[in-house]
């Protein structure tokens, strides 16, 4: 079983990177979800709010949860040998999850569609970060790790 390793500027060009890569996941995630629900989007008060939030909120939230979740657990994966990506898909899931679940604290008004969102945007962030940040991880395939 190959031993992936991520070079030092990939892994912090991966963690500069994917806020970014988290707050446009949740941007096309929510949009979708919204026009599926009300039929369509509207351009003020769909396209352009949900834009305004992903960057004012959406990128520093993200920012927050990648290096202060996402860099320890980065870190004990890579220690335990973990670095896989089902073990990274998974973290970046939970730690969706995870931040969902602290910050809906804070609202009134949410739904359980919201922590179904919050992990797959983990998720796939976390594919985004393994992408950029481990070498040769076209390597693994199916049922691999």
């Amino acid at each position: 079983m190959p031993r992936f390793q991520s070079s030092p500027s990939r892994t912090v060009l991966a963690f500069l990177t994917a806020p970014f890569a988290a707050a446009l996941i949740w941007y096309v995630l929510h949009a979708a979800t919204l026009a599926v629900a009300n039929g369509g989007l509207r351009w003020r008060s769909d396209v352009l709010a949900l834009l305004g939030g992903s960057v004012l909120v959406g990128v520093p939230v993200a920012a927050v949860v990648t290096w202060v979740g996402g860099a320890p657990v980065y870190l004990a994966l890579r220690w335990l040998g973990w670095l896989r990506l089902w073990a990274v898909l998974v973290a970046g899931a939970l730690l969706g999850l995870a931040a969902a679940v602290m910050l809906l604290g804070l609202a009134e008004d949410w739904t359980h569609l919201y922590l179904a969102l919050a992990a797959v945007v983990g998720g796939c962030t976390a594919g985004f970060w393994w992408w950029v940040a481990v070498s040769d991880a076209s390597e693994e395939g199916p049922g691999a790790g």
